[in-house]
């Protein structure tokens, strides 16, 4: 199954744009008016949209996993990533959900 996914405020609109022109379900907090929320309000949204995340925001979305495994809650996916330039990040993730499916990146932490 495709991965869905709901790009963080710290990334560029435009990647949204460039996923959905290339045949991917991309959705980005400030699309979604999300933002100024907390990462902890971003997982949330993205997990009852059931998407993937994808963020810069490495070491909050690590805590976040890390309590998720802790309590034993499920979660669709974690995707990481250093700041890189624009499209360094579209090759890198498009390269990506070429390669894994939903059922891959459930409960786990990627990073690109």
């Amino acid at each position: 199954m495709k991965l869905t996914l709901f790009l963080d405020e710290d990334i560029h609109l435009l990647l949204a744009n460039a996923l959905r022109k290339r045949g991917f379900d991309a959705l980005h907090a400030q699309e979604a008016m999300r933002k100024g929320k907390s990462d902890e309000e971003q997982f949330n949204f993205a997990q009852l949209e059931q998407r993937a995340i994808f963020s810069y925001n490495v070491k909050d979305f690590i805590l976040i996993h890390n309590e998720c495994a802790k309590r034993n809650k499920n979660h669709q996916g974690i995707i990481l990533s250093k700041q890189r330039t624009f499209s360094e990040t579209l090759s890198r993730l498009l390269h990506f959900l070429q390669t894994h499916s939903l059922e891959e990146v459930k409960n786990q932490i990627y990073f690109l």
